[in-house]
C-alpha cells in the first residue's frame, strides 16, 4: 500500500491548513525546527518550553545562509520525552522579506539530505 509507513491519509496526523516540509539543518531561537508550511512550523526543544498555548514571541528562524526574525504565536506544546518537547508555532506577521526566506527553506527542503555536511562546514566558516 502506497500510505504505509507514510501514516494513514484518514487517521487526522496532518492537520494543517497547508501541506508541511520536513526539515534538516534548520534551526531557531526554540529548538530544531521539524517541519514547515506556509501557516507555521513544529519544534523539537529540550527542556521546560520557553513558550505556553497563546503565547505571541518573536522567533529567530536560522536558515540555510541566514538568520531572520518573524512575530509567532504557539499553538501547543507536547511532551515527547524525559527532556523534549515539540512545539506547534503559527506565524502570526510574515514580513515579505521573511515570506521570501521560508519559501527559500520550504523549496530547497528536500536536498538537505544530500547536503547535510556542506551545510555544517558552511556554517562554522562563517
Amino acid at each position: 500500500m502506497f500510505w504505509r509507513g507514510l501514516g494513514e491519509p484518514d487517521r487526522g496526523d496532518n492537520r494543517r491548513k497547508a501541506g508541511r516540509v520536513f526539515t534538516q539543518h534548520v534551526e531557531c531561537s526554540l529548538g530544531e525546527v521539524l517541519d514547515l508550511s506556509a501557516t507555521g512550523l513544529r519544534v523539537r526543544t529540550k527542556g521546560r518550553p520557553p513558550v505556553s498555548p497563546g503565547d505571541l514571541f518573536s522567533m529567530t528562524i536560522k536558515g540555510y545562509t541566514d538568520e531572520f526574525s518573524v512575530m509567532c504565536q504557539c499553538a501547543w506544546v507536547k511532551k515527547t520525552g524525559w527532556f523534549s518537547r515539540e512545539i506547534g508555532v503559527l506565524f502570526a506577521e510574515v514580513s515579505p522579506e521573511a515570506r521570501a526566506r521560508l519559501s527559500e527553506i520550504g523549496r530547497t527542503a528536500h536536498t538537505n539530505a544530500e547536503c547535510g555536511e556542506d551545510f555544517e562546514k558552511f556554517r562554522r566558516a562563517s
